[in-house]
């Protein structure tokens, strides 16, 4: 994994685990 995901983006997929799970 590379430093040039947005951090809004990973915040995103982050809330969006949590959402899923």
């Amino acid at each position: 994994m590379n430093g040039d995901i947005p951090t809004d983006l990973l915040i995103l997929s982050k809330s969006f685990l949590k959402f899923t799970n």
